[in-house]
């Protein structure tokens, strides 16, 4: 992980970020008691996030949340989709660690905006 950790050496998130991260780690904290995630499957973290997606989405089809981006029900969903692909990531990258050049090309913008 050692070329991974250069990688983000002088990224500062933006503060949306900070403010999600901090959401997740408290959603994180709350399930602590559970042991954490390094021995769960990836195919299985994968069908968690799934299964939250469609839940977050549900939230949306009933009439008493809809367009109530407010709404705890919509935000928890969405933060404990985002717990999911984090530690798909966290465990992915602990079995098969890319190389920095392979990482930087994968994360590039594939689809440019176009400019009028």
């Amino acid at each position: 992980m050692g070329e991974l950790t250069k990688m983000l050496e002088g990224i500062e998130p933006r503060p949306e970020v900070k403010q999600f991260a901090q959401f997740l780690e408290l959603r994180l904290r709350e399930n602590d008691w559970k042991g954490g995630w390094s021995g769960i499957r990836l195919v299985d973290l994968l069908f968690c996030s799934e299964e939250k997606g469609r839940k977050l989405h549900a939230s949306f089809e009933r009439p008493d949340l809809a367009y109530q981006g407010e709404s705890i029900e919509v935000v928890r969903h969405a933060i404990d989709q985002a717990n999911y692909d984090l530690m798909f990531v966290d465990n992915w990258l602990k079995h098969f660690t890319p190389t920095l050049d392979t990482l930087r090309e994968s994360l590039k913008c594939r689809d440019k905006p176009k400019v009028n």
